[in-house]
């Protein structure tokens, strides 16, 4: 037992950091894409859900759908986000590659 300045009694171990202590928060979430600019967009209810629909549809977040989408418009493809790989597809597993086909029903 260590005492400390304030005449606790502490176990050493919970005085050293750990390994795995020192390396929390360094390694989680997906890598940085950079330096990037926040800007907000509040658009009518109707048209959000219309481009949340299509972000949907595309695989992409919303905010990289909005930029896209600006890139075009502006003729900069060079700032469009790559669009998402298809992984289902690249898997050589014949259940998620086959069409699906409809489920025979019960009698």
């Amino acid at each position: 037992m260590t005492v400390t300045a304030h005449g606790r009694r502490v176990a050493p171990f919970a005085l050293r950091k750990t390994d795995r202590l020192a390396r929390m928060g360094t390694q989680n979430g997906r890598p940085s894409k950079g330096q990037r600019d926040a800007i907000l967009a509040k658009p009518p209810v109707e048209f959000g859900a219309i481009l949340k629909h299509n972000a949907d549809a595309a695989g992409l977040s919303y905010g990289e759908y909005l930029v896209m989408l600006a890139a075009e418009a502006l003729g900069m493809p060079q700032y469009a986000p790559p669009r998402p790989r298809d992984r289902a597809a690249e898997l050589p597993i014949p259940e998620l590659n086959a069409p699906k086909e409809a489920s025979p029903r019960a009698a």
